[in-house]
């Protein structure tokens, strides 16, 4: 078995409930962890995970439309990786907030709680 793990990937999409969140983008960040024995290299050098095509996937669902929720993001993105990744699957993403000082606000689903 082995873990993958892609850290900090940032977005700024227009994501929040509030008006002035749905004027202008808001930073995102999100943390994808992947559990599979089939992500372990071969010797064919082969990309088991090609990480570009995966990342153009999830950055056309971020800027696909204006979300109101970190929730339905994540659960949308969670979808889209569960179509070509065998494993299980953890996905965090983070909305920075200027209403929490220099926190963020944060969501943790796996693969396994979302059909």
């Amino acid at each position: 078995m082995a873990i993958l793990k892609l850290k900090k990937l940032a977005f700024y999409p227009t994501i929040g409930i509030y008006d002035h969140e749905q004027k202008s983008p808001n930073k995102i960040e999100l943390n994808i962890t992947i559990e599979s024995c089939s992500i372990i290299p071969k010797d064919d050098n082969a990309p088991n995970i090609d990480y570009a095509e995966l990342y153009k996937r999830i950055k056309s669902i971020v800027y696909k439309q204006k979300y109101k929720l970190i929730e339905t993001l994540a659960i949308e993105v969670m979808r889209e990786l569960k179509t070509n990744i065998t494993g299980k699957i953890t996905l965090e993403v983070c909305k920075y907030s200027k209403f929490l000082g220099e926190g963020k606000a944060c969501i943790e689903i796996t693969s396994e709680e979302i059909v």
